[in-house]
């Protein structure tokens, strides 16, 4: 493709200009931004078991509109968490640019940190690959045996926008009885036997689409909508496309173009209200 010299310039130019407020412009906190946005930040101390996850959830959704992701939480018990988004995380200094195209990823066991963090992703988060690379480099160290994280809060984080949540991940790990498609499934549990039930008739991937977190459900992550990926084999898709059209036939108004009609699509979008 023929690439116009002057768009080529703009762009550079735009791009160069973003880096420069980044790099050299006025800077903030997530704590003051979110605080701007009216979100109470209470001590640690002073919130309630009972209302620690619900205010760790606003935070979250809060930072997903400023284009800030988590990564790496589920070591981390709801107020330990808090806790240190509380006390550390969120008054780190960063760029003040409110301009779409910039997002931050926040990891809260990075590989490259100090002792500390080294440690937990070492136990927590490195694959084997990870860990003799480790050994390798670094053949005095004690490497901590691997453990399975205590929590799964990670599936369930948001991320950028044109991020999708594996389904069956993000419905075991989400703690709410109504999770997706209330009106459809009623309960989680009905949603997860839907997914494992697409995945048993040969679904190669399941996400979920369109992730809403509502002050109502108490910034509970919540969807109505599955992507669902295509085998090629003709009998499979036969079989995957009546179990849909029997089973969870979706909403008119925003189900698949094709009303689950097998036209060689590589994806159905299936929607209830």
């Amino acid at each position: 493709m023929k690439i116009d010299p002057e768009e080529f310039k703009k762009s550079y130019q735009e791009y160069a200009r973003k880096m420069d407020l980044f790099m050299d412009g006025p800077t903030t906190t997530n704590f003051e931004q979110l605080r701007e946005a009216g979100i109470a930040l209470p001590e640690p101390d002073s919130v309630s078991d009972a209302d620690l996850r619900t205010k760790l959830w606003e935070v979250i959704a809060g930072l997903e509109k400023l284009r800030v992701f988590l990564e790496h939480t589920n070591h981390l018990s709801d107020r330990e968490l808090y806790t240190k988004l509380w006390q550390e995380t969120l008054r780190e200094e960063t760029a003040a640019i409110d301009e779409i195209g910039f997002s931050s990823h926040v990891n809260l066991a990075r590989f490259g940190g100090d002792d500390a963090e080294n440690a937990v992703w070492l136990k927590y988060y490195a694959d084997d690959e990870d860990r003799e690379r480790w050994r390798a480099e670094y053949p005095d160290d004690t490497i901590p045996a691997h453990e399975q994280t205590p929590f799964t809060r990670d599936d369930v984080l948001p991320g950028p926008w044109e991020t999708v949540p594996e389904a069956a991940a993000w419905l075991r790990a989400n703690w709410s009885e109504s999770a997706f498609a209330s009106n459809r499934f009623g309960t989680t549990a009905n949603a997860i036997k839907f997914v494992d039930e697409l995945y048993g008739l040969g679904a190669t991937q399941i996400c979920v689409d369109g992730v809403m977190m509502l002050p109502n459900h108490d910034w509970t992550p919540y969807a109505d909508t599955l992507l669902v990926r295509l085998p090629e084999d003709p009998k499979t898709r036969s079989a995957l496309f009546e179990f849909m059209a029997e089973v969870g036939q979706p909403d008119e108004d925003g189900g698949d173009d094709h009303l689950l009609i097998d036209s060689g699509q590589k994806e159905v979008r299936l929607w209830w209200d």
